[in-house]
């Protein structure tokens, strides 16, 4: 399941999706793996990353966020293709292959089902929220606004977003199967953006955060849950009683990557840096995000992995 203004796409592979070479290492059976995607903003094209051989290729050229969802050995990769005008290809990358879907302003989330249907969430040509399943794009209301989140379970598709009420003021909504819910609103200033919401579907219960003018909120079936995050969250995981999220806070010098639960948080870095995702292995957290203006991935607190290259921004990983 969320940042700074995504310029070009960046995947970063932590592993190899195609067969070794006589090289090689071959991965150990019972050795973790991570899937982390990004952006770069310095210039145009995506680059991977596959651990094991340190070398970096451009593949694609984009200016949205990146996100990722596995599935058996196939790996999903949301992106946008710049065209002549300011519309984008909406699309997605299936094994490094390029699949448009339509065209609009954004793509956030993907997510694939049981059937290998393709979801995507993001902005329409008329820059309205919407989904695409495959090529069938949803409106989900007819103002000026974008879906940042979304999940699907069963046949039910769940997707959160924010639109403008009016000039200035945004509506923090929901949509089940098409079906409106919202839970605030709040006005915005000059050279402000909408800021994301996130969703999660947790057994019965459906959680949505987004941001009021008293801070981060978390909604659980529609019903303020009054947690106190501390820090400005990027994404967060209901795991039974126990509420996660990422995302940074001021240290008093910098804004600073911090991961926290049930209402206390902690910094995970002293310099400038922020936390965009992360997933849980065991008594493991992975985390990945940015770290004085370079792309970097964390395990529990320790730097794991970093790019050598400045103006790199991990928004997602995938862990198994």
């Amino acid at each position: 399941m969320k940042r700074l203004t995504a310029l070009f796409f960046l995947a970063v592979l932590l592993y190899s999706c195609s067969t070794p070479d006589e090289t090689s290492t071959p991965t150990p059976v019972n050795e973790t793996k991570i899937l982390a995607v990004g952006y770069r903003s310095n210039t145009p094209g995506g680059i991977s990353y596959t651990s094991g051989q340190d070398v970096f290729t451009n593949f694609s050229s984009s200016n949205g966020e990146a996100k990722v969802f596995k599935k058996g050995e196939d790996v999903y990769i949301s992106a946008m293709q710049n065209t002549s005008g300011s519309l984008k290809k909406i699309g997605y990358y299936k094994n490094g292959t390029f699949t448009e879907v339509g065209s609009g302003f954004s793509v956030r989330n993907i997510y694939v089902d049981a059937s290998n249907n393709v979801y995507l969430c993001g902005t329409n040509e008329q820059g309205y929220p919407c989904y695409w399943k495959n090529t069938q794009m949803t409106t989900l209301v007819a103002k000026q606004g974008k879906a940042t989140d979304m999940e699907i379970v069963g046949s039910d598709v769940y997707v959160s977003g924010t639109y403008f009420f009016n000039d200035r003021t945004y509506v923090i909504a929901s949509w089940k199967n098409g079906v409106e819910s919202t839970y605030g609103s709040l006005n915005l200033y000059n050279n402000q953006f909408l800021p994301n919401t996130l969703i999660e579907v947790e057994g019965s219960d459906v959680y949505v955060h987004g941001s009021l003018a008293t801070g981060p909120k978390l909604w659980k079936n529609g019903q303020d849950t009054s947690l106190t995050f501390g820090l400005a969250t990027e994404e967060f995981k209901a795991v039974g009683t126990v509420f996660y999220y990422v995302g940074r806070s001021y240290d008093g010098t910098n804004q600073a990557a911090s991961v926290g639960s049930n209402g206390s948080f902690s910094r995970i870095s002293t310099a400038a840096s922020l936390v965009n995702d992360f997933k849980i292995k065991g008594t493991d957290i992975y985390y990945c995000g940015v770290e004085a203006n370079r792309a970097t991935l964390w395990k529990n607190a320790t730097v794991l992995k970093k790019s050598d290259t400045d103006n790199t921004y991990f928004t997602d990983v995938w862990v198994e």
